[in-house]
């Protein structure tokens, strides 16, 4: 085969990691030739979206084929991957043990869970960094846990600010590990708070530590949102590969996903999934509520910032915490708008020009 009958892209790669029996997985064996330059795009594309691991596992099967240098400086390039993601796993076992013996449950999320539970091999998914899921009941436990061990959050923000965030970054050594007690991002990750995140755990092994995980259907709810919710440079296709390879759970995942209102939220990240790997979606079982046909309405509108407003988070969060949503939207500690670059005059405009614009694409929507 060659290049003029096929160009290898992103869904060419991705079909390659569907199960053999999805009709439109990638069976065929022949090699593909290709030049540098087009090795080059391919390969930059596949950087950007950490999928440079199923790259090289094309060539080394033998069903992709570059020039011995392009091969070459791939080959160093995963293996360079692979001994920073040796460490990161290091380091998330070092506090999984840590809140383990406080008695206190953890669960492993993203890209690490789905490497060793939903890839052939844990090599293939490529990870930047570690997402563990806690009660948030245990949560300032948790942060009083890891600072005896002088683990402490990367920057320090307005007392009870990780309230209103899904979650909190946290330094260990040169590694960052982000502390969940949301599932999702804002208004979703409210929602997903009402269903048991902690049931049913499936786990996997590293070291002779048993580590756990979210049950498959909450894999791949959390993929979708990860696909759907993400903006700018944390969109990635790595979700795209989850989601492809967490089809067969597709109905379980539908049940939870209706069960809080979010099956929306399913129909567009399979839908995002599929198109990039250009075959079929799956059929949509989604039953949206009212909360669910403003969210969706909102981003079939081209405009996920009223998603993410902080209105719509006001509403979704529990009252407790409303107010604590609005304020933190202008005033969330000078820590971390010197992270962002910002002013406390910046973050008010930037609250109020997001949220009006969405507002106002919203507006023009219903009108027409």
């Amino acid at each position: 085969m060659t290049e003029s009958e096929v160009t290898p892209d992103l869904g060419w790669l991705l079909r390659r990691i569907l199960s053999p029996a999805h009709p439109a997985a990638e069976l065929n064996s022949d090699a593909i030739e290709i030049d540098s330059d087009v090795a080059s795009r391919l390969w930059a594309s596949c950087s950007r979206n950490r999928l440079e691991p199923l790259l090289e596992d094309a060539v080394v099967r033998g069903t992709l084929t570059f020039d011995p240098e392009v091969t070459d400086a791939l080959h160093r390039r995963v293996a360079a991957h692979m001994a920073t993601m040796v460490r990161l796993e290091a380091a998330a076992l070092q506090v999984c043990c840590l809140l383990g013996e406080a008695g206190i449950d953890v669960r492993v999320l993203k890209g690490m869970a789905t490497a060793h539970l939903d890839y052939p091999n844990p090599a293939l998914r490529h990870f930047a960094d570690v997402d563990l899921l806690v009660q948030p009941e245990e949560f300032d436990d948790v942060l009083a846990v890891l600072e005896e061990s002088d683990i402490r959050q990367k920057y320090s923000m307005r007392g009870g600010y990780w309230q209103v965030q899904h979650s909190m970054p946290i330094s260990v050594g040169e590694f960052e590990i982000d502390l969940h007690h949301r599932l999702l991002h804002q208004a979703a990750g409210h929602l997903m708070a009402r269903a048991d995140l902690f049931a049913d755990p499936e786990s996997f092994v590293i070291a002779g530590t048993e580590l756990r995980a979210l049950p498959a259907p909450l894999r791949l709810i959390q993929a979708a949102g990860q696909n759907v919710l993400s903006v700018g440079q944390d969109k990635k296709s790595s979700s795209d590969a989850d989601i492809l390879l967490l089809l067969h759970v597709v109905d379980e995942a539908y049940e939870l996903a209706n069960s809080v209102d979010l099956g929306w939220l399913l129909d567009a990240g399979l839908s995002r999934a599929a198109s990039v790997a250009e075959v079929p979606p799956p059929p949509s079982r989604s039953e949206d509520g009212p909360m669910g046909r403003i969210m969706r309405r909102a981003y079939e509108s081209g405009q996920p910032s009223v998603i993410r407003s902080t209105l719509l988070e006001a509403i979704t969060a529990p009252p407790s915490t409303t107010a604590r949503v609005l304020w933190s939207a202008v005033a969330p500690g000078e820590d971390y708008l010197r992270v962002r670059g910002r002013t406390r005059s910046d973050q008010l405009r930037h609250q109020v020009s997001r949220a009006s614009s969405g507002l106002r694409s919203l507006a023009r929507r219903e009108a027409t």
